[in-house]
């Protein structure tokens, strides 16, 4: 009874675990995220936007209370002898430290965070462009093997004859060298689908048969990125604008610990001779006298490093705004070209029929290999301007400081 139990359980498991999805294919969005989300990458980002919390709680802790306990006991003349001392003092943080030291740790906390933020979205990126990558791949794959096909029946029908003229015998020598050409592409279309495979294969459970189902179609709708703000606060300016105020924040610890740290407590004083227990109380300061280092060495590295961050957000800022210019000028006119690129289907259509009017001798052979080159190339041409348009899409949406996953 037990093992049927058991047989049952396993099968109905075993079943329901090969037929689980991996992630959702209907909408593209919700499929790059879960992918990026399943992808050990992701984890390394949620690690960083974790340590952006830790390192702000850590600027702002306050500093721990310092305790000294001393204690002597013998024995004299007239008895028992001893001391007990205890001492409690505080290190106060004055002139600016501790303000200091939590500016600091906020910039560094929001570096930390705006690399996380940045990891994620490089990420839903990569995961996108990979698909889309792989996809047109495929395509192109599609393509040389057809265009094989093609050229082994005119090689099949040549080799088949007895006797062959010395243009047949030309044009069986042309069409092997084009064969040895499209295998020569398509090895390497294969060894870079390989490397695409690769990097999803650290998504557990993914496969290269799961893969392939998950491949999207080419884009159609393509946004204007223009209409996503007005000002320059993306995650670039967001850091050379967070690593100023680090620097900044360097620049005013330096000045102020060139006072010293302040201590000031309490204490407890204890003495013992024979039977008389005399008991006191007092309050002790340390306040180190800044007579021969006035931090001056520090104070000047830190201001140097202070202007040098200006000079990097200055920089940036210029360098930014022309880049997007850039981008999305070049978006904008990929779009425009995509739009106007001919029906890939008609092109397709077309090229299959001259393989049967070379059949019939109304084409020569030259035009023939010259026509499935052109299909070759314009679909290639076509797939890496699409691959390029996302990827100048990507890059305005990170420049703007805006998800990626908007995009998609």
């Amino acid at each position: 009874m037990y093992l049927l139990v058991f047989i049952f359980s396993f099968l109905f498991f075993g079943t329901t675990a090969k037929a689980q999805v991996l992630c959702p294919q209907k909408v593209f969005k919700e499929l790059v995220q879960c992918l990026a989300e399943k992808h050990p990458m992701s984890k390394k980002n949620n690690l960083l936007l974790s340590e952006s919390e830790g390192v702000l709680d850590a600027g702002s802790a306050f500093s721990n209370p310092e305790l000294e306990f001393e204690t002597i006991q013998g024995r004299g003349l007239g008895g028992r002898v001893g001391n007990n001392r205890i001492a409690i003092s505080y290190p106060f943080q004055l002139f600016g430290q501790r303000s200091a030291k939590k500016a600091k740790a906020k910039a560094e906390s929001e570096l930390l965070k705006i690399e996380g933020i940045k990891g994620k979205n490089g990420l839903v990126a990569e995961v996108a462009l990979n698909l889309y990558h792989l996809m047109h791949i495929s395509e192109e794959i599609s393509t040389l093997e057809m265009t094989l096909e093609t050229y082994s029946n005119v090689i099949s029908q040549l080799s088949s004859r007895a006797m062959l003229s010395p243009d047949q015998d030309v044009t069986l020598s042309v069409f092997r060298l084009a064969v040895g050409d499209l295998s020569f592409k398509r090895s390497s279309l294969i060894s870079d689908r390989k490397k695409i495979e690769d990097f999803f294969s650290h998504i557990p459970g993914m496969t290269s048969k799961q893969l392939e189902k998950l491949l999207p179609e080419h884009r159609k709708n393509w946004p204007d990125p223009s209409l996503k703000r007005s000002e320059l606060n993306g995650w670039p300016i967001q850091q050379v604008e967070n690593q100023l105020k680090a620097a900044e924040a360097d620049f005013d610890s330096s000045k102020a610990n060139a006072w010293p740290e302040l201590k000031a407590g309490i204490i407890y004083d204890q003495e013992i001779e024979s039977s008389l227990e005399v008991s006191k109380v007092g309050f002790n300061l340390t306040l180190p006298i800044p007579l021969l280092n006035w931090n001056s060495g520090n104070k000047q590295i830190a201001a140097s490093a202070y202007q040098r961050a200006l000079v990097d957000k200055e920089l940036a800022h210029r360098e930014v705004k022309n880049e997007r210019s850039r981008t999305i000028e070049f978006y904008n006119s990929s779009v425009e070209t995509l739009k106007k690129s001919p029906n890939e289907m008609d092109v397709v259509k077309k090229t299959k029929n001259l393989a049967s009017k070379y059949n019939r001798g109304l084409i020569n052979s030259s035009l023939l290999i010259e026509a499935h080159r052109q299909l070759f190339e314009f679909r290639s041409s076509q797939n890496e301007i699409e691959r390029k348009t996302l990827e100048s899409l990507f890059r305005i949406y990170e420049l703007d400081g805006v998800s990626i996953e908007e995009a998609l």
